[in-house]
């Protein structure tokens, strides 16, 4: 398992672009590479999932921010803060209505 942990590791700190380029080599070794033993397959696996599941982190929070930015627009002269290092997993959002009462507010 302590495996498994460093790959997350190595996929965190790999770019986006770099992350999917590593992800197509394993894909192409996978399916060419007859010669492979099976601990060998199995730890070029692990380290595809745990690959392709930074990338889907990460496109997923890339597709909040652009919610977010489609329904609070930065100003001109506000930087947006860029960053294709690890992501950080969006916090739920949940969207107050007028409806309902303040948490402190009786009923």
């Amino acid at each position: 398992m302590a495996q498994a942990q460093g790959e997350d590791q190595t996929a965190a700190a790999l770019r986006f672009g770099e992350a999917l380029e590593r992800l197509e080599a394993i894909v192409a070794r996978l399916e060419s590479d007859d010669a492979l033993g099976l601990e060998e397959a199995l730890a070029l696996y692990e380290e595809g999932v745990a690959i392709a599941g930074e990338c889907r982190r990460r496109l997923a929070a890339a597709q909040l921010r652009l919610t977010q930015l489609q329904v609070a627009p930065v100003m001109p002269d506000e930087p947006v803060p860029v960053s294709e290092g690890p992501a950080q997993e969006p916090p739920p959002h949940r969207a107050a209505t007028h409806d309902e009462p303040a948490p402190d507010s009786p009923g």
